[in-house]
């Protein structure tokens, strides 16, 4: 065959044979010819648009190739995702067999543990009954002896102990049964005389109490002002005590007021009357009751944790995940009680975000609340200012602070020591500027609506909190997420949650049918500041759930919602009149 039929059949060359041809029969059908209009003849086709003509050709015929292989190339990749597809969920399914097993295991690990410490204090029981029943008695004169040198050394001990626990429930209260009006004593308050009144009161009675002649009945049922109050408990669904304070004033609508975060029910009567929101509900015939949150002083027992046994357990069970079982407790205790269907509620700091716990995982709950008013609510603080805050923060993330402390065996920080409580009372006393400074760098920075007088009572009640409530404060600041705990681990989530992530708690969830809301939040809380609130917590709220627009006070520092001077016509009154307006 020679070379020039060999070129003819080349596949290289032949693609352009065809061009050429179609393009020779282009400009043969291209030829000039007179135009009948104009009587002129057309110019022929150049070689610059035989050169167009032949590129235009040559990307048709390489589109056409490239969509060719592109189809297969896409026929591949759906055939290995596939493949990938499948190999995915046997792994998934692997993995979550693996994960059932170690729940197993470990449900199987801890029961031996229970299992061997039952057997070892079975064990102790019977060598501590031999030995106590091969020993010979004593003479009654000896005994007699060793008993007083126990009860001088446990004194001693308990001493020395109380300076580094918090105080027992039966040992301090805020709420003196010293505290009665005189049928003479008409407002306004001469404020200094009573203060100083008031301090008197609160160590004359930590010292009766301290004697054997104070009863239980008078720790629980002391009086305020002339105002009765009495101690009550409810039981919750996982085991503890929650006790709350009841302002008795029977056949009137139940109101619930909440207390925050290191605080306790008697932040609500740190004030005069007139001046709180707790003796203006009274006033206005309201059945008032203020709860406590777990591991407070008024709300420590427990039947499944012991604090000096296991305190890592105990503390732990101080988060706000858990305290909406203390508010569903209060509430079923309070409606049983006084044979309303619904109750009012008012919520200050943490007490506002376990409400919003509360009705985001148990919409049943939102049913029994009329009216729900949130004073100052941390529910997002990426954005806090706080000084302490942020000084916590950075230890926490840069130094490990958490693992400091559970390394040491350290679950909370103490603050309801009773030598605590009067070295506090005294330095506000002594020097008021210092204690307004700690206030204000965790509260905000406000001299003109803060009774400067009444500073030794607002310190004279702080609380313990556990390092778990406060990691997981700061894991919300640090995220932006309005989640549950995170544990840090995907294998410790799954144990607890179900799945390798936290729950979120998503307010969208939130019943039209609960309650309507109240929110006032400052311009001066260094905690909860004012664009988390508009940005994050008000946007993730339906507008129907809404009493009112939301109330910002521009003045308004964290603390001032409770004890500012100006709060009760800043706030109470519109909410003593929206809480009469409730059905109940």
């Amino acid at each position: 065959m020679t070379k020039e039929r060999k070129r003819r059949y080349n596949p290289k060359t032949n693609t352009n044979n065809k061009i050429r041809r179609r393009v020779v029969r282009s400009n043969n059908s291209t030829k000039t010819k007179p135009n009948p209009q104009t009587n002129e003849t057309e110019q022929p086709v150049n070689q610059q648009q035989k050169k167009k003509l032949l590129r235009k050709e040559r990307n048709r015929i390489n589109a056409r190739r490239f969509r060719e292989r592109k189809k297969v190339y896409v026929e591949t990749l759906e055939q290995e995702t596939k493949t990938l597809k499948t190999e995915n969920f046997s792994l998934t399914d692997k993995l979550n067999k693996v994960q059932q097993e170690n729940l197993l295991l470990r449900k199987q690990i801890e029961q031996l543990k229970r299992d061997m410490e039952n057997e070892n204090g079975t064990e102790e029981q019977k060598k501590t009954s031999s030995t106590i029943a091969k020993t010979e008695p004593v003479k009654e004169n000896n005994q007699v002896k060793e008993q007083k040198e126990e009860e001088v050394s446990n004194d001693n001990d308990d001493f020395i102990s109380d300076l580094s626990s918090p105080v027992d429930d039966e040992l301090y209260d805020p709420f003196p049964s010293s505290f009665q009006k005189d049928e003479a004593f008409d407002f306004p308050f001469d404020e200094d005389q009573q203060n100083s009144n008031q301090q008197n009161q609160f160590s004359d009675w930590a010292n009766e109490l301290e004697s054997s002649s104070v009863s239980k009945s008078e720790i629980n049922d002391p009086d305020l002002f002339g105002y009765p109050c009495e101690l009550l408990n409810t039981q919750t669904k996982d085991g503890w005590t929650i006790g709350i304070q009841h302002m008795s004033n029977p056949g009137g609508k139940p109101v619930l007021l909440w207390h925050g975060f290191v605080q306790n029910a008697a932040t609500w009567t740190s004030n005069f009357p007139g001046e709180d929101l707790v003796y203006s509900l009274y006033d206005q015939g309201f059945d008032v009751y203020l709860g406590n949150s777990r591991c407070t002083k008024y709300s420590k027992k427990s039947s499944l944790y012991d604090p000096n046994k296991d305190p890592k357990d105990y503390w732990n069970q101080y988060d706000f995940d858990n305290m909406p079982y203390d508010l569903e407790a209060t509430f079923d205790f309070i409606l049983d009680k006084t044979g309303f269907e619904k109750l009012g509620y008012v919520g200050h700091s943490q007490g506002t975000t376990m409400m919003f716990c509360l009705l985001t995982t148990n919409p049943e709950y939102a049913k029994k609340i009329n009216l729900f008013v949130a004073l100052a609510p941390p529910v997002y603080v990426s954005h806090s200012n706080s000084p302490i805050i942020l000084l916590t923060d950075e230890f926490w993330n840069k130094f490990h602070f958490k693992d400091l402390f559970e390394m040491f065996g350290v679950w909370s920080i103490s603050a309801g020591n009773k030598y605590l409580d009067l070295m506090f009372s005294g330095v506000c006393e002594i020097t008021p500027l210092v204690c307004e400074n700690i206030l204000f760098m965790i509260s905000g920075w406000d001299f003109s609506n803060l009774n400067q007088t009444r500073l030794p009572v607002y310190a004279g009640h702080p609380e313990s909190f556990s390092i778990r409530d406060l990691t997981h404060g700061l894991q919300v600041k640090n995220t932006g997420v309005f989640k549950k705990y995170d544990y840090g681990y995907a294998d410790d989530n799954y144990y607890h949650y179900g799945q390798n992530t936290p729950p979120i708690y998503d307010l969208n969830k939130i019943s039209l049918l609960g309650p309507k809301f109240m929110i006032y939040y400052g311009g001066k809380d260094l905690l909860v500041d004012p664009f988390d609130v508009e940005h994050y917590l008000l946007p993730n709220l339906n507008p129907e759930l809404f009493y009112q627009k939301p109330v910002y006070l521009s003045h308004y520092t964290h603390l001032d919602f409770v004890w500012g001077i100006n709060a009760h016509t800043d706030i109470y009154d519109d909410v003593v009149d929206a809480l009469k307006k409730q059905n109940y």
